[in-house]
């Protein structure tokens, strides 16, 4: 069996999806790489876009900061009425430097998005993968085309931001109404039937381990959830091309696999402790 899945290894082919501040060279992908599968990881050039979000909201962060500063040490002199005025005025325009920063920023980011789903779909077209490997953003790039039908076939997501990537996407619909409720309703779901293994550790600050939770949950798919315990979102202790290799496999099989509960392979059992939970697509 172990001569058998070595030898399919080298004959799949994987496209490995980055996640935002990540590109093609970052060590996920290698890790794939070095699993002997054919990798395709294409750069969606999200880099300089997450660089610049950042940037942009630190130096909005020091000016709200700076600026009450600013004030309190010209309203000394001043009457309590007029202090009241200019720390209202103050109080509007740090809210208005905020609502436009948040505005502009999803703006942005809803068309790189959408660039980056076009972009990924094209690389399936021409590349034409047996697998999907997803980290991240990367991952709410691969479920998108897994709603609008562009992908259904075996997928590893790799710490999913997809929760945190859609409420931000959606953030500028959001501002000055409460629909959390209803941006909690319509978060996405895998469509049935695609087997996909999603890889968490509940110590990761940036996508929540609970978002997971949800996706796999709320979707009737065939595959696994594995967590990857004190692991964050760089999954320290993913870094074995082994494992990664009969994760892969095993989530291949389980395309092909029949109704019930599929077990992972016995290399991958004997090899990690980590808890497992799967589950078929006839499990609702």
């Amino acid at each position: 069996v172990g001569r058998r899945r070595s030898a399919m290894v080298e004959k799949k082919r994987v496209l490995f999806v980055h996640g935002v501040q990540a590109d093609p060279n970052q060590y996920k992908a290698q890790v794939v790489s070095r699993a002997g599968f054919d990798v395709l990881a294409p750069n969606m050039n999200t880099k300089y876009l997450a660089w610049t979000t950042i940037v942009a909201g630190l130096l909005l962060l020091l000016v709200c900061f700076w600026l009450p500063l600013v004030v309190v040490r010209k309203t000394r002199d001043r009457s309590q009425l007029e202090r009241i005025g200019i720390w209202v005025a103050t109080a509007l325009a740090l809210g208005l430097l905020l609502t436009v920063y948040l505005r502009v920023s999803t703006v942005f980011w809803r068309h790189k998005f959408a660039s980056c789903v076009e972009d990924i779909h094209s690389q399936i077209t021409h590349f034409k993968p047996h697998a999907i490997v997803a980290s991240s953003f990367g991952a709410a790039v691969t479920v998108e085309l897994m709603r609008i039908g562009a992908w259904g076939g075996p997928t590893v997501l790799l710490c999913p931001a997809v929760d945190r990537i859609h409420r931000f996407l959606r953030l500028e619909i959001s501002i000055g109404r409460n629909t959390s409720q209803e941006m909690q309703e319509q978060l996405p779901e895998i469509p049935s039937g695609v087997a996909v293994s999603i890889v968490h550790g509940q110590g990761d600050w940036i996508a929540p381990y609970s978002d997971s939770e949800r996706l796999f949950r709320d979707s009737k798919t065939k595959g696994q959830f594995i967590d990857a315990g004190s692991d964050g979102h760089f999954l320290q202790s993913w870094n074995d091309p082994v494992h990664m290799r009969s994760l892969v496999l095993d989530t291949i099989d389980f395309t092909s696999a029949a109704a019930g509960v599929t077990s992972i392979s016995a290399s991958y059992a004997a090899s990690s402790s980590r808890f497992v939970e799967e589950r078929s697509s006839s499990v609702e």
